[in-house]
C-alpha cells in the first residue's frame, strides 16, 4: 500500500465524562437522523444506537460515564466468503 493510504476496519472513540449524563441521543445530533435501532438498558443506564453512516454502520454507545462512538463497514456478501471488509481508503 502506498505511503499516506489507508484502510481501516474500524474506527472508534471513547470519550470519558467528567460528570454523569442521563442517556440522551447522541446519534442524532452526530448524524441528524434518527438512528434505525435502539436498545436502552435501564438497569445499567446504558442505551446503544445504531444506524448507517458514510460508507457503514456507526453505534453510538452512552452509560453514565462513557460514550463509545463506532464506525464499522457494512458488511456484505463479500464477508462470507472471507473477504476483508473495510471502510475504504482514507489518505494520511
Amino acid at each position: 500500500m502506498p505511503a499516506g493510504k489507508w484502510e481501516a476496519r474500524q474506527l472508534q472513540a471513547v470519550v470519558f465524562l467528567r460528570k454523569t449524563i442521563p442517556a440522551i441521543d447522541i446519534f442524532s445530533q452526530l448524524v441528524g437522523e434518527a438512528p434505525e435501532s435502539q436498545q436502552e438498558r435501564p438497569k445499567e443506564a446504558i442505551r446503544v444506537q445504531s444506524g448507517p453512516f458514510l460508507r457503514g454502520l456507526l453505534q453510538v454507545t452512552i452509560s453514565p460515564i462513557r460514550v463509545d462512538i463506532v464506525l464499522s463497514p457494512v458488511l456484505g456478501a463479500d464477508a462470507l466468503l472471507g473477504s476483508s471488509q473495510t471502510l475504504g481508503e482514507f489518505l494520511g
